[in-house]
């Protein structure tokens, strides 16, 4: 529990560093753009297209006291399907955003006096990131189309929405690994050795994630969260 309650601290602790560092508000701009412009039109598809879906998905009750909970259901369902809509054009704002994304993190841990262990010659480490990036955003497609279709089921939509939340925190470290050069097996590896702060992490993101606007307006300051708590991980505390 006290690993958990570390890693949901420092999400909001990244986010306030973040914001008193003007070096790292103006790196955030173009990013910040290119995941308003494609969460926006997730937003937008999400609004004219899910209503008729769970309409679909979730059929009517036919006695006045099954009401509640078809309503209930209704509105998880519609919140699952939003999740994952949101998660889907997340990866895909990402890919756009990555180098951007990557400055900020490297900047941000430079501002930290975060150095890695292991320097690697510079088109080694472009390579071991490189091959991560292509691996992590291979399994992210894949997993977004199956959620994508348990979303259409009632019930397992939730489920599938948690793993959309992980996967995006996940992706928040991501950049911080890129930092230490470490390969897609070893970024693994710190995740099983750090679950509990990863779970936490998770959880501050997934609270502002689903909040309209600010889901937007939060993602490079997220990306310096991440780094920042791989940092930690591997240094020393967040000044």
């Amino acid at each position: 529990m006290r690993k958990f309650a570390k890693g949901f601290k420092h999400y909001f602790l990244g986010l306030s560093f973040w914001t008193k560092n003007s070096s790292l508000l103006r790196l955030s701009i173009i990013p910040l753009i290119l995941n308003f412009v494609f969460l926006v039109a997730g937003f937008v598809f999400s609004l004219n297209k899910l209503p008729d879906l769970v309409n679909k998905i979730i059929s009517a009750p036919q006695l006045w006291y099954q009401y509640i909970l078809y309503y209930v259901v209704l509105l998880v369902t519609a919140l699952s399907l939003f999740m994952i809509v949101f998660f889907l054009t997340f990866v895909l704002a990402n890919l756009l955003a990555f180098p951007f994304n990557g400055i900020i993190a490297d900047r941000a841990l430079k501002i930290h006096e975060v150095i890695p262990g292991t320097i690697h010659p510079i088109l080694k480490k472009t390579q071991i990131n490189m091959g991560a990036m292509v691996r992590r955003t291979v399994a992210f497609l894949i997993i977004g189309v199956i959620l994508a279709f348990t979303a259409l089921i009632p019930g397992l939509g939730v489920i599938g929405a948690g793993i959309g939340i992980l996967l995006m925190a996940y992706d928040r470290l991501d950049y911080g690994f890129d930092h230490f050069a470490l390969t897609f097996n070893e970024r693994r590896e710190f995740i099983k050795a750090h679950f509990g702060e990863f779970l936490g992490f998770a959880a501050g993101f997934g609270l502002t994630a689903t909040i309209p606007v600010i889901n937007i307006l939060i993602q490079p300051g997220s990306v310096v969260s991440g780094a920042l708590l791989v940092g930690e991980l591997k240094k020393g505390p967040i000044r």
